[in-house]
């Protein structure tokens, strides 16, 4: 099955996992992160304690609806957060370097040399007046003293890498004479201008058709192989990640309530919000039927409930759900029994025999790690009552 099959019918094939050497550090490490917007109402806390690591050659998906915090969490990354926002608390840290308490000038240093980002909307992102190839070099030619003509050709040669046809001819072409995939791609050309470490793709296939969708998470994929770049990859559709990411982090109101290997969290999605993302994919079994959809809508930042914020839409909430969820560490088989209402996918529940290990977090520290940091390898994480022994009864 190739790639464009699976986009357009919404088949998941997760590929199969590769083990992280433990002996080789993140390159990328968020840590307990919390963002606030100043609003006329007061302080409103849209990260609230975001966990998660890039490992080189590997690639993290970050999926949620909309307004769940992946953008925010990526901006605060890259520190282009918007003048109203600011990091309260935890790290960011890239290669060792923490870049909420480092110097302005250690952070523009790190921005599009180390870490970079391919935007949502390349059209907006773009600059109308100036050539492509102006823009794709413009960070090299002010940061290492680059000719024109140099900048010229390395233009052409980025051009050429991500598959614009015509690199020569099209360098001087203004961003309005490309197509929406052609203009996507001289964003991913931009990005690796500098040679990064680390790589943001910010909802890379938007607004793309699924033909073009697939042309470019294959040019991501490729280009990450050629690198051995980490990718962070941005998304609302867990079907467009299915058969690229080794890593799966689902957010949900600025927290990640659940995390671990692709292949784990598509064939044994632990939390319920996971299951009904998994469930409103389209699928060819599916045709002609109405797809499965969360009931109501993500919470007001502003007035977050107590407890579990996706109790409201859960059709498995509890009395114990109005408590903070807690977080829920193992290793082997889900330590509990979860329904099949929410997702409508089989979890294929491991045997309870195996005795996985559960470690169960403070309550009151709510989506601070238990262990410290992201899971690492082999380890998943969910922040779920439906994990916890003895909580149904």
């Amino acid at each position: 099955m190739t790639l464009d099959d699976d986009v357009v019918t919404g088949t998941v094939e997760p590929r199969a996992d590769v083990a992280v050497r433990q002996a080789d550090p993140p390159l990328l490490e968020v840590a307990g992160l919390r963002v606030q917007f100043r609003t006329a109402r007061g302080p409103v806390t849209v990260l609230d304690g975001v966990d998660y690591q890039v490992h080189r050659g590997r690639t993290l998906a970050v999926v949620g609806e909309s307004g769940s915090g992946k953008s925010v969490t990526a901006r605060a990354i890259m520190g282009i957060l918007p003048r109203t926002a600011s990091i309260v608390g935890g790290s960011i840290r890239l290669a060792g370097v923490d870049l909420v308490r480092a110097r302005e000038s250690v952070r523009r240093a790190a921005r599009g040399a180390r870490v970079a980002m391919v935007f949502q909307d390349a059209l907006s992102a773009l600059n109308p007046v100036l050539p492509v190839g102006y823009q794709i070099v413009e960070g090299c030619r002010r940061k290492g003293g680059m000719s024109r003509a140099e900048g010229r050709r390395r233009a052409v040669e980025l051009m050429d890498q991500v598959g614009i046809p015509a690199a020569r001819a099209r360098v001087g072409a203004f961003p309005h004479e490309f197509s929406g995939g052609m203009r996507q791609r001289v964003m991913i050309a931009m990005a690796l201008a500098r040679d990064p470490e680390v790589l943001i793709a910010d909802e890379p296939t938007t607004a793309l058709d699924v033909t073009i969708q697939a042309q470019i998470l294959r040019l991501l994929a490729d280009l990450q192989t050629q690198r051995n770049m980490g990718l962070v990859m941005i998304t609302h559709d867990m079907g467009v990640v299915a058969n690229t990411a080794d890593e799966i982090a689902v957010m949900y109101a600025g927290r990640i309530v659940e995390q671990g290997s692709a292949s784990e969290v598509f064939g044994t999605p632990a939390h319920p919000y996971t299951r009904a993302l998994l469930g409103s994919i389209p699928r060819p079994e599916l045709r002609g039927q109405r797809l499965p959809a969360i009931a109501g809508s993500p919470p007001d930042p502003s007035a977050t409930p107590s407890g579990c914020p996706f109790r409201s839409r859960c059709p498995q909430a509890m009395p114990v759900c109005g408590t903070r969820p807690p977080v829920v560490r193992w290793r082997g088989p889900l330590p509990g029994s979860i329904g099949d209402e929410a997702g409508g996918l089989d979890a294929r529940i491991g045997d309870e025999t195996s005795s996985p290990r559960a470690e169960i977090g403070d309550e009151a520290g709510g989506l601070a790690s238990d262990a410290g940091g992201a899971p690492g390898s082999g380890e998943r994480m969910a922040a779920c009552h439906l994990l916890t022994p003895g909580a149904q009864s």
